[in-house]
C-alpha cells in the first residue's frame, strides 16, 4: 500500500465519523425482537433521509471541498452506507451469532434484554429493548451526566461545597456511609462517588441538590422516557434509553472539557459486569435482588455501546453478560471487516 493511498485511506475513516454526526440518522439495517416472535431485519427502517448523499448534503460537500477529498473517498463512504442498508442482513455469519443470542435469550425467562449500537454507523442489534425493568444503580449515570451538561453551560458550579449529615445516611453501595458527619464534599466529588463507588449517600445528597424534576425534563426532551417515573430515583429503564444516555454521553465527550471529564469518570467506574476484553470501557452498573445490569461505551478501533439488562439474579448472572459480550464483539468485527473490505475493492480500483 502506497503513502498516498494510505492517507486517502485514513481521511475516509474520518469522513465516516463526520457523516455520522452530521446525519443524525441511524443509517443501517436494525436486527430487532419483537415480542414472542423471533429477531427479525426491519425492513422499513430506512426513511429518504437516512443515508447521507454527498450531492445533497450542503454542510457534508463543504467539507468534502474544504479539505480537497476526492469523489472516490465520497464515493467510499457512501458504499459503506448503502451496503449496510442492503446486504448485512444477509450475512449468515451474522446472522448465525444473532440466532444463537436469540435462542440463549429465550432458554431463560428470567433473561431480559441486550442493545449492541455501533456509534459509528447505527448499525444495531437488540432483544426486547423497549421493555422496562427496575433499573437500579444506573439511573446514577443520567443523573449526573445532567449536572455536568448544566455546569458545562454555566448553570452549576461543580466546586460548590454540600455537608454530609445524618439526614443522608443510607445503606447498601458506596463509601461516604463510612465517613464521619460534617464532611464537606464538592458536587464533583459527589458525582464522581455516584459513578465510581456507585454510592448512594452521593446520589441521595446530590438528589437534594437538584430537582428531579428538571433532570426528568432534560431527559424527556432527548425522548429518553423510561426514567424517573413518578419522580423516583431508583426507577425502571428500557435497554432504548439506555442506549440514548450512552450514546449522549459520547457525544457530549467530544464537545468540551467537561464532556471529556465526566467521562473520563465512567471509564474508571467499578464492578463491571460485561467484560473489559483488554478495552478502555465506559460504563455504569446497577444491581438490586434479581436484577443486575450493566451499560457501556467499549472503546474498540470502532466504538460501540453495549447494553445488558438482566433478572438472572446473583447466582449465574455473569454467564448472560460473558456469552452476550463475546456474540456480540463477533457480530462487531464481522461487520466491520465484511463492509470495510467490501467497498475497499472498488476504492482501490
Amino acid at each position: 500500500m502506497n503513502r498516498s493511498f494510505f492517507i486517502r485511506y485514513c481521511c475516509l475513516i474520518v469522513i465516516m465519523v463526520f457523516t455520522c454526526f452530521v446525519s443524525y440518522k441511524v443509517m443501517a439495517s436494525v436486527i430487532d425482537k419483537k415480542d414472542n416472535s423471533t429477531l427479525t431485519v426491519n425492513e422499513n427502517k430506512l426513511d429518504n433521509n437516512a443515508l447521507v448523499n454527498y450531492e445533497e448534503n450542503y454542510e457534508l460537500q463543504k467539507y468534502y471541498n474544504n479539505n480537497n477529498l476526492d469523489q472516490k473517498i465520497v464515493d467510499f463512504s457512501n458504499c459503506l452506507h448503502s451496503y449496510m442498508s442492503t446486504e448485512v442482513k444477509n450475512n449468515s455469519d451474522i446472522n448465525y451469532l444473532v440466532t444463537e443470542l436469540e435462542n440463549y435469550y429465550n432458554s431463560d425467562s428470567n433473561n431480559f434484554a441486550f442493545y449492541y449500537f455501533d456509534l459509528n454507523t447505527g448499525f444495531s442489534v437488540s432483544y426486547n429493548k423497549d421493555q422496562k425493568i427496575y433499573g437500579a444503580s444506573v439511573l446514577k449515570a443520567p443523573f449526573v451526566i445532567y449536572i455536568y451538561k448544566e455546569a458545562s453551560l454555566n448553570n452549576v458550579n461543580l466546586d460548590e461545597k454540600m455537608t454530609y449529615t445524618k439526614d443522608f445516611y443510607t445503606g447498601g453501595s458506596g463509601i461516604i456511609q463510612n465517613e464521619e458527619f460534617g464532611k464537606v464534599y464538592s458536587i464533583k466529588d459527589l458525582c464522581y462517588y455516584a459513578i465510581v463507588e456507585s454510592d448512594n449517600i452521593a446520589y441521595k445528597m446530590l438528589a437534594s441538590r437538584f430537582d428531579i424534576n428538571d433532570v426528568k425534563d432534560f431527559w424527556n426532551k432527548l425522548n429518553v422516557n423510561s426514567i424517573y417515573e413518578n419522580n423516583v430515583l431508583f426507577s425502571s429503564i428500557n435497554a432504548t434509553d439506555a442506549v440514548k444516555i450512552m450514546k449522549y454521553l459520547y457525544d457530549f465527550s467530544l464537545e468540551n472539557d467537561y464532556g471529556k471529564e465526566i467521562m473520563s469518570v465512567f471509564t474508571t467506574a467499578k464492578y463491571n459486569f460485561i467484560p473489559k476484553d483488554g478495552l478502555i470501557m465506559a460504563h455504569k452498573s446497577g444491581w438490586a435482588n434479581t436484577s443486575i445490569h450493566d451499560m457501556t461505551i467499549k472503546f474498540d478501533e470502532n466504538p460501540y455501546i453495549l447494553i445488558v439488562l438482566s433478572k438472572r439474579g446473583e447466582i449465574e448472572f455473569q454467564s448472560l453478560f460473558d456469552f452476550t459480550s463475546e456474540k456480540i464483539s463477533k457480530i462487531h468485527e464481522i461487520f466491520w471487516n465484511e463492509n470495510v473490505n467490501y467497498c475497499l475493492n472498488d476504492f482501490k480500483n
